[in-house]
């Protein structure tokens, strides 16, 4: 399969696409990691979310971002993750993007057949149906996510236009 760094449209995307269903919980290690991945994929904005400071340490692992962008997309600094990743839960609005965050890389990776690289890939090449610009840069603002998340329903229902 060709890496996805030079797509210019959905229509470039011409591979062919098992169903194979992604989740964090599946490849958390610990009970406690699976139910808070759990929390999080289910999490709809409605009452709080309590999740531990912990789970920062393991999204690099299990995505392809890697800390400095996930720092990014959370919008904290270097020092705040240090100190975050040792409380015992995450500030709302962090547990907030973090869901937000999780469920389109979840969806992304699935609508890609289960290939995470894939996905990565496409995360970070320019997508002329989202103004010629990178979906990881977007997914920065609440905006940018919802445009991510929606191209990526286009993807999984083959309609790119």
């Amino acid at each position: 399969m060709e890496p996805l760094k030079n797509i210019q449209s959905y229509q470039d995307l011409s591979f062919e696409r098992t169903r194979e269903k992604f989740s964090f919980q599946s490849i958390a290690k610990s009970r406690k990691m699976k139910s808070e991945f759990k929390s999080l994929i289910e999490y709809d904005g409605v009452g709080e979310l309590t999740i531990s400071g912990s789970i920062l340490t393991v999204i690099p692992g299990l995505t392809g971002l890697t800390i400095p962008t996930l720092l990014d997309l959370l919008n904290i600094s270097k020092s705040t993750f240090y100190r975050t990743k040792e409380q015992k839960t995450l500030e709302p609005s962090t547990s907030d993007r973090l869901a937000t965050i999780l469920k389109i890389y979840e969806k992304g990776v699935e609508a890609f057949g289960g290939n995470k690289e894939d996905f990565d890939d496409w995360l970070d090449s320019r997508v002329i149906n989202l103004g010629d610009q990178k979906p990881i840069e977007l997914l920065k603002t609440e905006t940018g996510r919802h445009a991510v998340d929606e191209a990526i329903s286009r993807i999984e229902y083959n309609v790119y236009g």
